[in-house]
This record gives structure tokens, sequence and C-alpha cells, in this order.
């Protein structure tokens, strides 16, 4: 992991928050809350470690969720609203 971290920098980095419900869909794991806030802190300590910065998104519905990062990466690309 450390050598993808060393070898990928990109120009936003966006995290968003564990606060959707859980769909079991076969294509996600960690299910349980306790599972998903502790790797939701981890992704956090590392990006911290590693100097990253980055915006976190904590809209709470899938829609406001896009709308958010679309904004951001107008926002990064200079764009006006």
């Amino acid at each position: 992991m450390q050598a993808l971290i060393d070898e990928y920098r990109f120009d936003l980095v966006i995290l968003l928050e564990n606060n959707t419900p859980w769909v079991a869909d076969g294509l996600r794991s960690l299910g349980s809350s306790v599972d998903r806030k502790e790797f939701q802190n981890l992704l956090v300590e590392m990006l911290e470690e590693n100097n990253i910065e980055f915006v976190r998104v904590e809209e709470d519905d899938y829609d406001s969720r896009f709308l958010r990062c679309v904004e951001l990466v107008r926002e990064m690309m200079g764009e006006q609203r």
C-alpha cells in the first residue's frame, strides 16, 4: 500500500464520510458500523501520516455527495459556478 501512496499523488483527494446506509450488494465488505468506522479512521490516519491533504464530504445522501464532489472538482479546476 505504501508503494502506491508514494508513487501516486493526486491534485484532489476526496474522503466520503461513512454516513450512508449499508448496501449488501456483493461488492462491499465491512458491513458493521464498527468495522466501517475503524476503516474510515485507518484511511484518515494513512492520509495524515503521508501528508496528503484531503477534503471530507459529509453529505449523507448520494445525490448531495455527488454534487459536492462535482463542486470540489470544479473549484480545483478554477471554474466558477
